[in-house]
């Protein structure tokens, strides 16, 4: 088969292999992203920990004789500063009564403005660079890998140049005797008569 009868395979080819390579980049990308989760994790942890022993009544609210507890036990408090804390992307300060005239008044203003500095400032921080850095290096990758297959040949990986120095050229070997095309047609067939 030549490549007029099946002319986009070549690059069908390509845009398969650099799809590998996203997927390969994404996997990896993964790990440094369940790294800084986990990291989020344990800080809200430690900072429940802390709220669960020390600012307990400021997570509990009253609206017309209805008591809303938000950090009833442990895990309900944790949970709560987990949604409420970081989703809501304003610290947990926003969202629990007020300190203001009470007996620990500045150290729960400290509590609040060092959850948000760390939790929402320096960790979803990292996380997004994570983010940024894989889809940087994905780019860079996609471009060398790109480079490289406009640059070599598929099947016996000689470069361009050193076809171009021969009479008939690049185009002529990876159209006529490196076609990827036949070879993939080929190892289809193969893979039929088994």
């Amino acid at each position: 088969m030549t490549k007029e009868r099946c002319p986009g395979m070549h690059d069908m080819c390509q845009q398969a292999l650099l799809i590998a390579l996203r997927m390969n980049k994404y996997f990896a990308c993964q790990k440094g992203l369940l790294l800084t989760v986990k990291m989020i994790l344990v800080v809200v942890y430690l900072y429940t920990v802390l709220a669960f022993n020390s600012f307990c009544k400021f997570y509990v609210q009253s609206d017309e004789g209805e008591v809303d507890r938000k950090c009833h036990s442990m895990f309900q408090c944790f949970i709560f500063n987990l949604y409420a804390g970081v989703r809501a992307g304003r610290g947990i300060g926003v969202e629990l009564e007020s300190p203001y005239g009470d007996d620990k008044e500045v150290w729960r203003i400290m509590f609040d403005m060092s959850f948000h500095f760390f939790i929402i400032i320096i960790l979803l921080a990292i996380m997004q660079g994570v983010i940024i850095d894989a889809f940087g290096e994905l780019r860079d990758q996609q471009d060398t890998t790109q480079e490289k297959l406009e640059s070599n040949c598929f099947i016996c990986d000689l470069s361009k140049d050193f076809f171009d120095k021969l009479p008939r050229g690049f185009e002529h070997h990876t159209d006529k005797e490196h076609n990827l095309a036949n070879y993939l047609n080929y190892g289809n067939d193969l893979s039929l008569k088994h």
